[in-house]
């Protein structure tokens, strides 16, 4: 009975975890003006979990862009990335 808490209560941590590195993620900026490159750093939480995230974008003309970053839970166990690209017309 303990080892299955135990194991719900682990798996509890990891999706607090994944869930602030999503939030972090979510704050990362994608670069406005044509031809310029960013860096990004933002910060995001869920409950009782943080995560750090820093990421890049670049703005290639008025319609093209593209953005990827990563996030690390600053409590341990929990790193995400995204890769993302934007075409307006």
């Amino acid at each position: 009975m303990q080892q299955n808490a135990n194991k719900i209560s682990s798996l509890d941590q990891k999706l607090k975890r994944g869930l602030a590195t999503q939030a972090a993620l979510n704050g990362l900026f994608q670069p406005y003006n044509v031809g310029k490159m960013n860096l990004s750093v933002a910060v995001g939480g869920y409950e009782s979990q943080s995560a750090l995230a820093i990421g890049s974008g670049y703005r290639f003309n008025d319609k093209l862009a593209v953005k990827m970053g990563v996030a690390f839970s600053v409590n341990g166990g929990g790193t995400a990335y995204n890769v993302g690209a934007n075409y307006e017309f």
